[in-house]
């Protein structure tokens, strides 16, 4: 082979290399192997071509979604963000949360934040107008997964704008939203809770008479809240725990009537109640169970083998049975033994204990010593 044949093998092996590193090949076409090739080809690209592939790509891969295709809602969402400037808000907004809460899902809870602050961070660059009711949806489901990720305090600013924009609105439910949004970020047990309280009892006396399922959330919120601050605010708990509990069981939402079972279980965690509660408990099981909550489920389970401990009751591990989930499990039964009819199956007797020469001084018979712990025997020393 020649010169000029070795070059032009040398060529095409370093085009077929080229090819190898750069891309692979998919059954739905070729891919970057790295994101940093993909990334410097997209930085190339002039602003506006760029933004209308987002948008394009986007469209499409919502076009696959309807068609029951498989597509992960943080790849939608990072497209429609990306093309936010174009496109606009609403599928950004849409498929953000839709990501976030997917997140949430898998316990994702710093992934699901960053969806919704990179959401933000790109309205406000691109001057966007975007609607409050849908600001307040991602502030507040920014905030759970803050406060979920543990970032107590960042959530506890985003709900204080969030309050700020429900009430521009003057919505009752985005009020009762963000304030029942509020309650859950929780408080140190015994302290007070004023801002808590205070925020509550505000938005209870904006939802009166408006939202049955609403307002039962918020008087519910509200008495537990009352029920773990100090004791001059515990008077209070019993009576909104009933009538939350009231509200709730009209309301015909399994969720709500969870949450109303729970503030009334609260205040009833005193001496000597284990019996009510116990019976608030299984319909905290039954309520969660047909809301799907596997949370409040397990917590509802918690609660109830607490109650039946406190009432000394021998059937702790039974007491779920019964109940939608949790049937009686069988006794077990012992294998099967080849050539062995399993009636007459019978625990082997214990061996007798072997017995020596040597009785101790009961009359009882006693072992031997080991062979080698007779060395070990001090001798006899006479009494002085």
């Amino acid at each position: 082979m020649g010169a000029a044949g070795r070059a032009h093998a040398i060529t095409r092996a370093l085009m077929r290399l080229s090819r190898v590193l750069v891309t692979l090949a998919y059954t739905s076409g070729d891919r970057f192997t790295h994101d940093l090739l993909r990334e410097t080809i997209l930085d190339r690209l002039e602003a506006p071509r760029r933004v209308a592939l987002h948008q394009a790509i986007g469209a499409a891969l919502e076009d696959r979604v309807a068609r029951a295709g498989q597509v992960a809602p943080a790849e939608l969402a990072r497209h429609f963000i990306a093309a936010v400037s174009l496109d606009g808000p609403h599928r950004a907004v849409r498929w953000a949360l839709k990501a976030a809460a997917a997140d949430c899902a898998a316990l994702a809870f710093g992934e699901a934040a960053a969806h919704l602050r990179r959401l933000r961070t790109a309205i406000a660059e691109a001057a966007v107008d975007i609607a409050d009711d849908q600001l307040v949806d991602v502030l507040v489901a920014e905030a759970d997964a803050l406060a979920r990720a543990g970032s107590t305090l960042d959530a506890r600013g985003l709900l204080r704008a969030a309050r700020d924009i429900a009430d521009r609105t003057g919505d009752p439910g985005r009020t009762a939203q963000v304030a029942l949004a509020t309650a859950q970020l929780g408080a140190r047990f015994a302290s007070p809770r004023d801002e808590i309280v205070a925020e509550l009892d505000r938005a209870l006396a904006v939802v009166a008479g408006t939202d049955p399922a609403r307002e039962a959330q918020l008087t519910a919120a509200l008495a537990r809240e009352l029920q773990h601050s100090v004791a001059e605010d515990r008077p209070r708990a019993g009576p909104l725990s009933e009538r939350a509990l009231e509200l709730g069981r009209r309301a015909g939402d399994p969720a709500t009537l969870s949450a109303c079972l729970l503030a009334r279980h609260d205040v009833l965690w005193t001496p000597g109640a284990g019996g009510a509660r116990a019976g608030i408990a299984r319909e905290i099981v039954v309520a969660a169970l047909a809301a799907g909550d596997d949370e409040r489920h397990a917590e509802g389970l918690l609660l109830l083998a607490n109650a039946l401990l406190e009432q000394g009751s021998p059937g702790v591990r039974s007491g779920a049975a019964g109940l939608p989930g949790h049937p009686r499990p069988p006794r077990p039964t012992p294998p099967p033994v080849p050539g062995r009819d399993p009636a007459s199956m019978r625990r082997p007797a214990a061996r007798p204990a072997r017995r020596s020469g040597r009785t101790d001084r009961a009359g009882g018979h006693v072992g031997r010593p080991h062979p080698r712990a007779r060395h070990r025997q001090r001798p006899h020393v006479p009494a002085s």
